[in-house]
Formats: C-alpha cells, structure tokens, sequence
C-alpha cells in the first residue's frame, strides 16, 4: 500500500478483464449476426476456456444480466427525451431521429434475445427494462400532448405512442414490410403524429370548443 491507498490485487484485475472480455465477446458475436452464441463461441472469442469462463460466471443467465445492463448503459444517451418545450412537428422529427438510431443498435439483440426469452428469466428481465426506458421517453417527449387528457386517456395514449415507436413496431416495418430505415421512419413519424394529433382532439379544452 502506497499513500494510504490499498494495492489492487492482480488476480483481481485479471478477474474484471475477463469478465469484461466475456461480456463483450457475447455483446460482438450477437452484434455480427450469431443470435445463438454458445459458452465455447464466447470462450474463444474472449480468448479463455469454456472453464474460465464459468469461473467468473455462475452460469449463462449471469452473463445475460451484466450485458444487459452494459448494453441499456450504452443506450442510455439515445433514450434522453427531446425538449417538450419544441413544436410537436420538429420534436417528432427529433424523436424519430434518436429511436431510429435506438432501434437499429438494439435489432441484434433483440432478434437474439427473443430466441431465448421464453427459457431465460433474465432475458425476459433485461427486455422490460428497455421497454421500460423507451416508454418513460416517450412520456416525457410528449408531456404537454399527454398531460391534457385525464388519466384514463394518458396513459391509453402514451401506450399507443411506444408501441408505434417500439422495437416490434420497427421490426414489423423492416422485415414484414420490407421498408429501409429512412421509408420506415417516415412511417414512424406519421405513425406518431396521428397519435399525437389524436390526443390533441381527444383533450377536454379541444372537446369542449366543439
């Protein structure tokens, strides 16, 4: 120890290094199109043994909770609400902008996580914290469309905006109907203000000047 501050073991070190290489050996092998990596794939390309592995892992599950959390940790700066105080048109554009490029980093692990959710807790975990991410966006972007109907309605409304804007929604635009990015966020944009628009015609003030 030098200084008062206490030395760091290096068995510790080498102990975070290769949980690190683990969790990003899984992240990158999802992310280049292997939705099923098995503990050897994510061995080799962490460049440790399958037992080494599991040494620093008690088990799969483990390993999906703290990339889980790396990967919301890394969203985390597309997921910050556009300023509510911005026209509704240039905020759904802006909105638009940030959950495409969301979506497009999450499609991967998202395509690999659904083949495995129905079996993993931790996967069906890591998904509702996203999806939780995404809506408390969404709500906060449109506070001043949501905040003028009564709660019943808001909350209808704010589950109409993150489903438009959800990753099903863009999986859908994508694959099913075939749409590249920039014609699936035009869809998206449209999507969204006929949502908003909605709720506009729908809020007490605009019912009751009818």
């Amino acid at each position: 120890m030098a200084g008062g501050v206490p030395a760091v073991d290096g068995r510790v070190l080498r102990g975070r290094r290769n949980r690190d290489a683990v969790v990003e050996a899984f992240l990158s092998l999802i992310e280049e199109g292997d939705q099923r990596p098995t503990a050897r794939a994510i061995a080799e390309r962490a460049g440790l043994s399958v037992r080494s592995v599991f040494k620093h892992f008690a088990d799969l599950e483990e390993i999906y909770e703290v990339a889980g959390q790396r990967q919301a940790r890394r969203l985390r700066p597309l997921l910050v609400p556009v300023d509510p105080e911005l026209p509704l048109r240039p905020r759904i554009a802006e909105f638009v902008r940030r959950r495409g490029e969301l979506l497009r980093r999450l499609d991967p692990v998202a395509r690999a996580a659904r083949l495995r959710e129905p079996f993993s807790e931790q996967l069906q975990a890591n998904r509702e914290v996203i999806v939780q991410l995404m809506r408390e966006q969404c709500a906060a972007t449109f506070l001043p469309e949501l905040a003028l109907l009564p709660a019943v309605d808001r909350d209808r409304f704010a589950t109409a905006v993150a489903t438009a804007s959800s990753w099903a929604a863009w999986y859908h635009l994508r694959n099913d109907q075939g749409l590249g990015d920039s014609d699936a966020a035009a869809v998206l944009r449209i999507l969204l203000q006929g949502v908003l628009d909605g709720a506009l015609s729908a809020a007490p003030e605009a019912l009751g000047s009818r």
